[in-house]
């Protein structure tokens, strides 16, 4: 079905029946909105059971685990292949943090239920809080030599 509706809007995008910058409208739509709607619906509508919030905390610490682990061998990959400083930190980035959570947020839904959905938002905390430290330091590391300037990145990463 997904794989249908993929081809649907290339075809549709191909044949002129989408404006050109659909792409770029559809997108919004959906991380802005249908994405966000769908987290908050399942969550509010979930009833929360002991066993559901300890099995998401096991998710968080274990995507933790996975994330780290992604970290050390995107480390040794990129020391391996010789990458400058600059350009090693973003391969170690783009190794460890994808950007699929709202394509998987309804397939784990459609797959698993509400259950499969919350427990990809716990995966996707873990995923969100190394992105916004790790990974803002990673980005901003080759910048300055000094760790307190660093520091200002995880607040703004600018």
């Amino acid at each position: 079905m997904l794989t249908m509706l993929g081809l649907t809007g290339f075809i549709a995008g191909k044949t002129g029946y989408l404006p050109e910058n659909a792409g770029v409208v559809l997108s919004r739509i959906v991380i802005k909105l249908t994405a966000p709607l769908l987290i908050v619906t399942t969550m509010a509508n979930h009833k929360f059971s002991r066993n559901d919030f300890n099995n998401g905390i096991i998710i968080y610490f274990c995507a933790l685990v996975f994330l780290v682990f992604a970290f050390v061998l995107s480390h040794l990959t990129s020391s391996r292949l010789g990458l400058s400083d600059a350009a090693g930190n973003i391969y170690r980035m783009q190794s460890v943090f994808g950007n699929v959570i709202f394509l998987a947020y309804p397939l784990l839904d459609a797959l698993f239920g509400n259950i499969g959905l919350i427990y990809g938002i716990f995966f996707n905390l873990a995923n969100d809080s190394l992105l916004w430290t790790l990974g803002i330091y990673l980005v901003n590391k080759h910048n300055t030599t000094r760790w307190q300037d660093n520091l200002k990145h995880l607040v703004n990463g600018n």
